[in-house]
This record gives C-alpha cells, sequence and structure tokens, in this order.
C-alpha cells in the first residue's frame, strides 16, 4: 500500500445533460435555396448521367462473365453541405449511406435505380415549388462511381492503379459495408426478454448483411481470386483479406457498390541492428512473479524463453506463424521480441547483481517470422488480434511493437486499428503500441527516410511534415500509442547524435493523429540516430536503451545497439503491468488514465512560446509518464481517481473539498491535472470521433470560485430533486477561467488539436495560490449521442492531481477534507 494512495472522489451528483445543437449552414446551401429550379435540374442531370454510366458497367460486366450487383441497385458518390445536410434524410430518400468521407463526400447507395423519392422531390423543384424541398439545397452533387477512386483506394495502390498487370497477383484488404448494424450481445444475467430481443435483431441483421458478404465472395471468385482470411465484422462493415489477380481489383471497385475501402496488405517495419555491441557482465537473481502478477503479453517476433534474464517470469509462448510452430526469436543480431519483452520487465536499468523478481509475467505471442522479422502477407491482422485476445484470456495488457512504415491514412480508421479499438471496449483489454520508425533511408512518396528527409529539411522541423505521421495502428483511439525520446546527446568527434535528453528521438514518428486526437499519447527513452563521420546512420552505446538480447549467435545478453519507439512503449507496459498489480480489479481504463495523467513535458516544452506547443504535441505527445506519478502521491501532491458509467444525455459531476488550500495573497503554483479515459464502440464507414464512436463523452471543470448550482446551470444539467440553478448567476464575482493547455476547440490553446475528440483526454493548467476557490473544486462527464441512439453504458476513468509546484504540504490537508464516511 503505498504512503500517499490515490483518493476516490468525495461524492457525485448524476441528472440529465442538454447538451448545445448544432446549427448554420454553408453560402452554397443557401445559393441554392435562392435558385431551386436550376439547383434541381442540375441534380436531375446528374442523377441520370449516374444511372446511365452504371447501366454501362453492369453491360460490360456481364459481357466479360463477370458478376455484379443488382442492376436495379446504382453506386453513387455525393457531396453535401457537411454543416447543414441530415444524413437521415438521405434514408428517406431511398439511399444509403455507404461511407462518409472528406469535404461534405458521401459514398451511397440505393436499392433502386430509380430513386423514386428524391426523383419526385427534384421534379418539385424544377417546377418552382419550394413545399418540403428545402433540404434538397443541402445535396450539393449527385456524382459517378469513378469519381470516389480516390476516396476507396489508397494513395500506394492509387499510384499504380494505371499499371496494374491484368494477370498480377495482388493481395489487398477489402472493408464492404453490410447494410447493418452488428447488435450487442446481451450481458450475462440479461432477461429472457433482453435476449429474445437480440435474437430478433440479430436475425434482420443476418437478413441483411450475409446476401452482401456473399455477393462479396461471388464477385471475388468471378474474378479469379480467393477470400484468404475470415470477414472481421465492426458495426456495419465486414473487412478481409483478398488474393486476386489485378483486373480483379479493378473489378471489385467497379461492381461492387458496397465496397469502401481496397487496399494493400499491410506490412511491418522494424529498425535494422547495425551499431556497436556493448556488452554487459551480470550476474543477478531473478525471482519468478508473484503467482497473481499481471500477465503482459507480447505480440511480435518471439522471445527467447531461456534466456536467464527472461526465463524465471516465462509464462506461455504461442506461435500464429503460419506453417511454423516455433515461438523463438529468429531475427538476426540480438532478436526484437527478447528486446521488447526484457524492456518490459527492466525498464530502466537491468540488473547485474543482488535479487529482483519482475513485476508481471511474460507471455510470448510470435508474429513475425524470419531473420527480419517479416510479417506473412496470409495473416489479417484484424482477426490474429481477435485470435491473440481469445487465446489469452484473462490476460488484459498487450505489448505490440509492430507498425506499419508508411504513415496511416487519416479519413477512416484502419481495420487494425478498429479491431484494436472494439476488442478495448468489448474485452477490457489495454494495447501498448508503438508510433512507428521512419527508416534511414527510403525514397517513395509516402515512405520517406530520414536521409531523404534531412535533404530537404532539418532536425527536429521534419518530424512535422506529413511523411513523419505514425504508422498504422498507432492512430487506434483506444491503445496508448508511445514515441521516443533521447537519452543524452552524443559528440565524440566521430559519432554524432541529433537530440539533446528529452527531445524527440530522430527516428520517432509524430502526431497529430486521426482527426486531430494527440498522437502519440506518451513519449518513453527509445533512444537516439548517430550519424558517423562517414555520413552514414548508425547507433552508439550512449544514445541507445541498456536491453536484454537474444544470445543466438553468440550474441551477448545485454546490449546497447539498437533504438526505436519498439523499446520506448514496453517502458510503458511496465507502468501499466504495476497499476495492474496495484489495482487488479480496476478496469484498464484506469490503468490508461493514470499513465496518461503521470505524463509532463520536459521543461523546454512547457516553458516554449505558444506558437511552439502544436509541435510539442506531436512529438510529445502528453510527455513522459513517470511510475512514482502514476501510483502514488506525495506530501505536495493529491490524485482523485473514480471508475464509474455513463449514458447519451447524461452528466455526473465530482467534487473535491480543498479547505485552506487557496489563500489570499498566496502566489505560489499549483498545478492541476485533468484526465479522462473511456472506451466505446466503433463504427469504421464514418469518420470524426463523434460519428466513429457509438457514444462519446468530454469533461468540464466549473469556474475557480464556481457554486455547484451554477455550474449545474451552467452545463445545461437538470436534477429532479434540483430547485433549477440555484445561484446561477450568484457566487462569480471574481473567478477566473483557467488557461488550460489544449482546451476545448481547436481555437481555444493550441490550433489543430481537438482536445475533446478522443477516448483518452487530458489538459493541464498552472493557478496561483491566490486564484484557488476556499471550498472546492467541481469537475463534470458529459455523454453525448454518437451513432447509437440506444441507451448503452459507457465505462469511463476520471482522474485529477492538484500539485504544490513549492512543494507546500498539501496531502494530509486534502485527505483529511475528502474522508468518505460509510454508510450504516
Amino acid at each position: 500500500m503505498p504512503q500517499f494512495p490515490h483518493l476516490q472522489f468525495v461524492n457525485t451528483v448524476f441528472g440529465s445533460y442538454k447538451g448545445k445543437s448544432g446549427g448554420g449552414r454553408s453560402p452554397q446551401t443557401d445559393r441554392n435555396r435562392e435558385n431551386m429550379p436550376a439547383h434541381g435540374g442540375n441534380l436531375k442531370q446528374q442523377l441520370d448521367d449516374a444511372r446511365q454510366k452504371w447501366e454501362e458497367i453492369i453491360r460490360e460486366g456481364e459481357e466479360d462473365g463477370l458478376l455484379t450487383a443488382s442492376g436495379e441497385m446504382i453506386p453513387l458518390f455525393l457531396q453535401v453541405d457537411p454543416k447543414a445536410f441530415n444524413y437521415d434524410q438521405l434514408k428517406a430518400w431511398g439511399i444509403e449511406i455507404v461511407s462518409e468521407e472528406e469535404n461534405g463526400f458521401v459514398i451511397a447507395a440505393s436499392l433502386s435505380s430509380d430513386i423514386p423519392q428524391l426523383t419526385d422531390k427534384l421534379n418539385q423543384m424544377i417546377a418552382g415549388s419550394t413545399d418540403g424541398v428545402l433540404g434538397v439545397a443541402a445535396l450539393w452533387k449527385v456524382e459517378t462511381r469513378e469519381r470516389s477512386l480516390e476516396n476507396v483506394v489508397s494513395q500506394e495502390l492509387l499510384a499504380r492503379w494505371d499499371t496494374i498487370e491484368d494477370e498480377e497477383e495482388c493481395w489487398i484488404d477489402v472493408s464492404i459495408n453490410i447494410g447493418a448494424k452488428m447488435p450487442v450481445f446481451p450481458p450475462a444475467g440479461a432477461t429472457l426478454r433482453q435476449q429474445a430481443a437480440w435474437e430478433r435483431e440479430n436475425d434482420e441483421y443476418e437478413a441483411i448483411s450475409e446476401p452482401r458478404k456473399a455477393q462479396l465472395a461471388a464477385v471475388v471468385q468471378s474474378n479469379g481470386g480467393s477470400i484468404e482470411s475470415s470477414l472481421i465484422e465492426v458495426a456495419d462493415s465486414a473487412s478481409c483479406r483478398v488474393k486476386i489477380p489485378g483486373s480483379g481489383v479493378k473489378s471489385l471497385f467497379f461492381h461492387l457498390p458496397y465496397v469502401w475501402e481496397i487496399k494493400e496488405h499491410d506490412i511491418t517495419s522494424r529498425i535494422n541492428n547495425n551499431g556497436t555491441v556493448q556488452e554487459v557482465h551480470y550476474n543477478p537473481t531473478i525471482l519468478a512473479p508473484a503467482a497473481d502478477a499481471p500477465k503482459v503479453c507480447v505480440i511480435d517476433s518471439g522471445v527467447q524463453v531461456g534466456h536467464r534474464l527472461l526465463a524465471p517470469a516465462m509464462d506461455m509462448s504461442t506461435s500464429y506463424v503460419l506453417y511454423d510452430t516455433s515461438y523463438i526469436d529468429s531475427v538476426t543480431g540480438g532478436g526484437h521480441g527478447t528486446r521488447v519483452a526484457g524492456a518490459i520487465l527492466y525498464p530502466n536499468q537491468i540488473p547485474t547483481t543482488g535479487t529482483y523478481q519482475p513485476v508481471a509475467w511474460i507471455q510470448n505471442a510470435r508474429i513475425l517470422e524470419g531473420p527480419n522479422g517479416e510479417l506473412n502477407k496470409k495473416v489479417y491482422l484484424p482477426e490474429l488480434m481477435q485470435q491473440i485476445v481469445a487465446d489469452h484470456k484473462p490476460t488484459r495488457i498487450y505489448n505490440m511493437s509492430v507498425h506499419t512504415p508508411i504513415p496511416c491514412r487519416l479519413v477512416h480508421m484502419s481495420a487494425w486499428a478498429a479491431e484494436i479499438d472494439q476488442l478495448s471496449y468489448s474485452e477490457d483489454v489495454l494495447f501498448i503500441v508503438c508510433a512507428g520508425n521512419i527508416e534511414t533511408t527510403a525514397s517513395l512518396p509516402t515512405r520517406v527516410g530520414l536521409a531523404q528527409h534531412l535533404a530537404r529539411n532539418t532536425y527536429p522541423a521534419y518530424l512535422g511534415d506529413a511523411a513523419s505521421r505514425i504508422g498504422n495502428p498507432a492512430q487506434s483511439c483506444q491503445a496508448i500509442t508511445v514515441g521516443s525520446v533521447c537519452f543524452d546527446k552524443v559528440n565524440t568527434g566521430t559519432h554524432t547524435s541529433f537530440g539533446d535528453r528529452d527531445y524527440p528521438s530522430a527516428f520517432t514518428r509524430t502526431g497529430l493523429g486521426m482527426w486531430g486526437m494527440v498522437k502519440p499519447d506518451v513519449v518513453e527513452y527509445g533512444g537516439d540516430t548517430v550519424q558517423n563521420s562517414a555520413g552514414l546512420f548508425v547507433t552508439h552505446p550512449d544514445a541507445s536503451p541498456e536491453l536484454v538480447s537474444s544470445v543466438a549467435g553468440g550474441y551477448p545478453a545485454i546490449s546497447r545497439d539498437v533504438v526505436g519507439t519498439s523499446f520506448a512503449a514496453p517502458k510503458v507496459t511496465h507502468i501499466a503491468a504495476v497499476l495492474q498489480a496495484q489495482f487488479p480489479t480496476s478496469k484498464t481504463l484506469l490503468y490508461r488514465a493514470l499513465i496518461a495523467q503521470s505524463a509532463r513535458w520536459p521543461d523546454y516544452a512547457e516553458n516554449d512560446a505558444v506558437s511552439n506547443k502544436l509541435f510539442h504535441f506531436r512529438t510529445l505527445g502528453y510527455g513522459i509518464p513517470d511510475l512514482e506519478r502514476a501510483t502514488e502521491n506525495n506530501e505536495s501532491r493529491v490524485t482523485f481517481i473514480t471508475e464509474d458509467t455513463i449514458t447519451a444525455k447524461k452528466a455526473k459531476i465530482y467534487s473535491i473539498n480543498i479547505p485552506g488550500i487557496g489563500r489570499p495573497g498566496d502566489t505560489e503554483l499549483y498545478r492541476l491535472d485533468v484526465t479522462l479515459s473511456y472506451a466505446a464502440r466503433p463504427r469504421r464507414t464514418r469518420r470524426y470521433l463523434r460519428s466513429y464512436l457509438s457514444t462519446h463523452l468530454q469533461w468540464q471543470m466549473a469556474k475557480l470560485g464556481e457554486s455547484m448550482g451554477s455550474f449545474q446551470g451552467r452545463i445545461k444539467f437538470s436534477l429532479a430533486n434540483d430547485s433549477g440553478g440555484e445561484d446561477r448567476q450568484t457566487n462569480l464575482a471574481g473567478t477566473n477561467n483557467i488557461t488550460w493547455q489544449v482546451g476545448k476547440r481547436t481555437n481555444d490553446y493550441v490550433h489543430n488539436i481537438r482536445g475533446q475528440d478522443s477516448t483518452l483526454q487530458k489538459d493541464w493548467a498552472f493557478i496561483k495560490g491566490f486564484e484557488l476557490p476556499s471550498d472546492q473544486l467541481l469537475f463534470a462527464v458529459t455523454a453525448h449521442e454518437g451513432w447509437e441512439k440506444r441507451e448503452e453504458e459507457i465505462p469511463f476513468a476520471l482522474a485529477v492531481t492538484l500539485t504544490s509546484m513549492a512543494g507546500e504540504q498539501i496531502y494530509a490537508r486534502i485527505e483529511l477534507a475528502n474522508r468518505i464516511e460509510v454508510e450504516v
């Protein structure tokens, strides 16, 4: 038990939340309203063109003997007013959204090529009637299927689209919209009525989705291809790995209206071992972890399970490599998974003498093969994630230092990352993943190496380039994504590193993530690249982390010769394991919240100009986490935590008593950190977090000195037993708004960061003592509808930390004022 444990919030107030509704429309919509007959005529002509083009594609397919969708169905590519259009309107017109794209574009399809509902509206507009047709003004354009090519096909595949040979063997990942949302399986203890409702919904779901999945299989087969994986379903989409000739790749795009993503299969990347080995002599006694210690699954290239430093902590090993049951790390030059496993057990320094008991058991899930740690192209990673989590239950912490060598796409969540999000929600698991590494040399448009970056930019400026963006699946909403920072500057005369201590590593991939989310979430010490006098990029012991290495081929058991975000991630995994040992019955959402809560920026970033803050968020995330801050407090720091659930359109208010902490004339600084961590169901066909998640949450804080009644009223919070906004206009004299580092909107403080559009929301501020209220701090968590309109419980964890930067002893006073009385 820590001497200064985290505290629970003293009380909670629960009620209904009445959020502000959106509004407004774009000037284009206003112009359309002013000239409805002309707009209706343009839309009708565009609709006729799309219909004729589709009929032509069907005829050509039939002549080539290819299976296509029914001729009654018509694919559409629409552009709507992103501010004003109500997407439910499309359904009323007999049009289904296949996927939501950028700039108001929508990939859509209609079961009827006539689209009678919309056609009737257009005829009314052409005739000059505005009765019931004003909503059509927000429909800007109707395009043919071909115009959606850049939205459906990945950038890498699109670059060679015109040169793909008809007989070329292609391995691609395909995603389709299956027309219905997969119902949530009833929880344990569900009533017979709930089970019957689920069975009814599931029957309806299968009646719609099964024909589409069968149609996908038929079109693939008719083009000489085969589906090489299971169909992985998330909400209303299904994705799979397909092997098919080049001609079939194009046929899938043209002949299946419900296909919304076609991309080449994911490949993995890692930094080669190209440095000088520095052997360390050791003779420690390693004990087995405690019998009830957490289990951490390492998804990697395997582990040398007999290694003296690892063997006492090894739990189980499984190979997911096709046609190879070996689970040994076969990566040359000291291994990869072996190093990752060692960094989980020994995150800072490997013991050379004495007795050491690791905090966790290591489970070895080998997925990479060969001397370079490659992934077999037949392996479909979303399917593999499902299998690994199922095989390792009840393990809840997974380290995966595996990534793609190209930047992640930003419009739709990848199937791999979405599956991590789905498993995090449904199975209460926590994935810690690496941000990815910039290779030393690569010259493809989306795969730029360090040498190419430096030829056109300087360190660290190139880390802000789009080509330096995090690799798949680091964009996952639910995973903790870890970037890398440097140990120390190396300058020997013959070898020079890039960054000073705590500065971003030269190779680390950076954010922002999807839809303006802060990614990486945190950073750790993964080392730095070094350039020698010959201009070559190498590693150096003084710039590399100390790691356990595989002794295969005579390699030393401990070495400092590799760098990478791969070895930064397991240091964070170590903190997660310690938190699970401390809070064994808590959800992993709490571990994630406390890791982010403990993170801080280095001084150079904290004290930098506002104009540079965005770059620091992109390279550092929320900062470097700290084990002590994550697990306990001290005399001058106090942390409050809670785990709870909430449903859409509800709010919960939490209070912290701080009597006597804020005093008139006190100019000492206090640091206030707040972190919200939650999980919800994903939906890949939608973009932006608020459409991607079934429900989304936000946290708010009362103004300093604001009363409970005023706070309730300000967030439009209604309670059955409340007087209705008591003290709404009183007790506000002299209150202060806090200057947060992130803020709630993109223009609050740091441009482009959407502080509340993330499932991990952290912010911090510095407050002078005289600004603190004399009684309490108030915080609210509000829940908002996403794509799920039915009530569902969303789990979350909230952490609030108050720290006296001057070292004033505040823990005992605050702990005493917040002791929770036990009801008799």
